[in-house]
């Protein structure tokens, strides 16, 4: 079958615009390699496609309509090997038109090799010198290249062409050093091959003066990470314990020393930043006073470690999605819709499903792997909603008793749950109304639920019509899809769902929970039609108000009820003061705590969402699921460093709040940052795995981004770029409140235990994820997570 092209796809009356480039390669140019890389900029020089040769060399690319610069190179050892574009550029694409590329490319025999022949001193911690290489005709042509200590490098040059050598000064704990090259000058012509260039190293004696260090507040016969930071640079790291004995040399000068929190047990020890002096004197003082905190409590069922999750389609079918991928627990959407099936009674297939999957996994990885069902029952993430909180009757199904449908939901899911955690020995969990307290609090509902005069919620009325349709003993007619009639006589719903699973209708043609799904359903909303004000009202169900804080008791009380064994907790955003773009600012713990998480928390205990002897067991975060980069970074969704400081700094301060809760972040987006070694075909651009388990595969200097990375320029309004007047990524993502050096390597897993915070649920059900749904990264989140749970066994 001939490839097809789709073009001209349209919703309603409007077509989508487009057009199309055709690449070519010249006839003069030499084979140009598969895996090239082809640019197109807009006319603000930011990437808006990049493809391969592989891609477009036989199929035309299609693109929005508009002006765009080409540019195509090979990435070869960290360079990039230029191939000129021999025809118009930049180029105009109009609607439904094609417009021509023409590729030269001419492989450069050239080579310099740079060598260095000095050890690395003793005082340095740099690895290798940058050097970079400059066509002294056209100075924006650079070439930078790391040289180790004691090795060389060679690098590809261009015909007829004049370079100039030079490398920055390092300056070292004794010493600086100081490089030239022989020769610094590299002129190119045809005839000669090869060229060399030496590496001479000179150093400058720098005076340092002791410092004695008195650590206080660190338990006895424990250590932690000890840094020292100038300008921006950290110039050391030490290991430090208690007392006076911790010495090191440094120059005069003002500095700011950090350290890695501390656990150990129930507790954290966490040093505030110090800012010192270091005098011309023979001995320095500095005092480092720990400050001791208590730590989250545990969550029932869940690893004493940082535990690991992803999303999932719950496909029993499919547990080659997570197999050899090590999660601790796998989570789902509930219901048909995943947004709460409002007027509906849904059969709580995907629950079983995700315990089935969930139990499976638990086999193949050799690892205890909890189901997590994400549940709304009331549903604000389209927007402001109360509608859910609704319990009219109506003639139209959908809009009648919609406040019991979602009880009876809610009893269902719960009682399955523990049906499924007595089977298979297996913890479980339920995350509750994400972005319900976010929409209250940007929106400013809490005025009309929690003030004086509360919006009534027919909570009362609700809950006895759910609880006589969970309780009592109904007689089933259910029409099949095959034609038959299902009678099931004096059975609860739980009951026929359990039968179904078990296989005992299997006479009546229901080999599977599908087969009976949708007819089940239609049956139990005719059931529902038959309760009566004059049932009496079971006497076990407490009395709650009859608004939103009784709403909130009552949900409560369901799940502890119908499932005493499972663990569960609402979510809360980052968005819920207005928007989520405080993080990009330089902002300390009190100001966080004033602006954000203060009034979040009162709004909280307010509302009593944690209050009461049905208290939720965990806190629940997320951050906005899909990939960030590149498509969302005009939105604000790239987050740095320092912007995860800020995050977990809130998720801290509202875990403290509310009686030191533990905290699952979920959703976070599972893209990291790619480097050239990896395909492309699909981006995977985000930083939460980088962040919290460290990449392994960037270079400090992050010169081996992706290009679509690298060449994202960012709006200054949003992400408060005042340390970097061009607001370019790679700059951005190096930057940590003024410190322009962020180690995308190491990980920030003690942060994290020190915000409280017991699992990390990465992905979401668009966008990557550690398993193959919904994309995959080719096993990189994979491997980072194996690599950490290696680490905690």
């Amino acid at each position: 079958m001939a490839d097809a092209q789709i073009t001209n796809f349209s919703v309603g009356e409007k077509p989508i615009e487009q057009g199309f480039v055709s690449f070519k390669k010249s006839q003069t140019s030499q084979s140009i390699p598969s895996n090239a890389i082809i640019l197109l900029k807009d006319k603000d020089g930011n990437i808006a496609y990049q493809t391969t040769w592989q891609q477009v060399a036989q199929q035309n690319l299609a693109v929005k309509p508009g002006t765009y610069q080409v540019e195509s190179y090979i990435e070869k050892d960290q360079q990039h090997i230029p191939i000129s574009i021999s025809s118009a550029n930049p180029v105009t694409v109009q609607i439904n038109k094609t417009a021509e590329v023409i590729l030269d490319y001419q492989q450069q025999d050239l080579k310099l090799h740079i060598s260095l022949d000095h050890a690395q001193p003793a005082d340095v911690k740099n690895n290798n010198i940058e050097v970079k290489v400059t066509n002294k005709q056209n100075n924006s042509d650079v070439q930078t290249v790391k040289v180790n200590w004691g090795a060389s490098v060679a690098i590809d040059l261009k015909t007829n062409t004049n370079y100039t050598l030079s490398a920055a000064d390092i300056i070292g704990q004794q010493n600086s050093y100081q490089f030239t090259f022989t020769p610094s000058d590299i002129n190119t012509s045809s005839a000669v091959k090869d060229y060399y260039s030496n590496i001479k190293v000179s150093s400058t004696p720098i005076q340092t003066y002791k410092v004695i260090a008195n650590v206080n507040g660190l338990p006895q016969d424990k250590t932690t990470q000890l840094s020292i930071n100038q300008n921006g640079q950290t110039v050391l790291t030490q290991t430090i314990h208690n007392g006076q004995d911790n010495s090191f040399n440094l120059q005069s000068g003002t500095y700011k020393a950090t350290a890695t929190t501390l656990i150990d047990g129930d507790y954290q020890y966490t040093l505030a930043p110090v800012n010192f002096t270091v005098n011309k004197q023979d001995t320095n003082a500095l005092t480092l006073q720990f400050n001791k905190e208590k730590v989250g409590s545990h969550v029932r069922g869940w690893p004493n470690y940082i535990a690991m999750g992803a999303v999932t389609d719950a496909n029993t079918q499919n547990p080659a999605q997570l197999k050899g991928r090590l999660v601790d627990a796998i989570f789902k959407y509930a219901g048909d819709g995943g947004n709460g099936d409002r007027g509906r009674l849904v059969y709580p297939i995907y629950t079983q499903n995700t315990y089935k999957l969930a139990n499976e996994l638990s086999a193949l990885n050799k690892l205890p792997t909890r189901p997590v069902m994400v549940v709304y029952t009331a549903e604000m993430s389209g927007g402001t909603s109360f509608e859910d909180f609704k319990n009219n009757t109506s003639t139209a199904e959908i809009d009648n008793l919609i406040l019991t449908k979602h009880f009876i939901n809610l009893m269902l899911l719960s009682q399955v749950m523990q049906l499924e955690h007595d089977k298979y020995k297996l913890a479980g969990s339920i995350i509750l109304n994400p972005d319900l307290m976010g929409m209250i609090q940007q929106q400013k509902l809490y005025q009309s639920l929690l003030g004086t005069n509360p919006t009534h919620i027919d909570v009362d009325k609700a809950l006895q019509q759910a609880y006589w349709f969970i309780h009592s003993q109904h007689d089933w007619q259910i029409q099949l899809n095959n034609d038959k009639t299902l009678d099931v006589k004096a059975t609860t719903p739980i009951a026929v769902i359990q039968m179904a699973e078990n296989g005992e209708f299997k006479d009546q043609g229901i080999y599977s929970p599908w087969d009976i799904k949708v007819p089940w359903e239609n049956a139990a909303t005719g059931i529902l039609k038959q309760y009566q004000s004059s049932n009496s009202e079971p006497s076990s169900i407490p009395v709650f108000s009859e608004n939103f804080k009784g709403w909130v008791q009552a949900t409560n009380w369901v799940v502890k009820t119908f499932a005493p064994s499972i663990t569960f907790g609402w979510q809360e955003n980052v968005w819920n003061a207005n928007s989520a773009n405080w993080v990009h600012a330089d902002l300390s713990p009190v100001q966080v705590q004033d602006t954000i998480s203060k009034p979040t928390v009162e709004l909280w205990q307010q509302a009593g969402l944690y209050h009461g002897q049905n208290k939720p067991d965990f806190l629940v975060f997320d951050k906005y699921e899909r990939n960030p980069i590149p498509g969302e970074a005009g939105s604000g969704y790239i987050w740095n460093a320092r912007d995860w400081d800020n995050y977990l700094t809130y998720v801290k301060q509202m875990s403290q709040g509310l009686d030191n809760i533990p905290v699952m972040l979920w959703q976070i987006p599972g893209g990291h940052l790619q480097t050239t070694s990896e395909s492309t075909a699909i981006t995977h651009g985000a930083t939460g795995p980088d962040f919290f388990l460290g990449n392994p595969d960037v270079e400090p200097d992050l010169s081996n981004l992706q290009p679509y990375i690298r060449n994202i320029n960012l709006a200054d309004a949003t992400y408060n770029c005042q340390h970097d007047n061009a607001c370019q990524l790679p700059d951005y993502l190096k930057d940590l409140n003024g410190s322009s050096n962020y180690d995308w390597n190491k990980d920030n897993m003690d942060k994290a235990r020190a915000s409280n915070v017991f699992a990390i649920l990465w992905g979401g059900g668009s966008t990557t994820s550690v398993g193959t749904f919904p994309m995959d990264d080719g096993g990189w989140l994979a491997k980072q997570v194996n690599r950490y749970q290696e680490e905690q066994q």
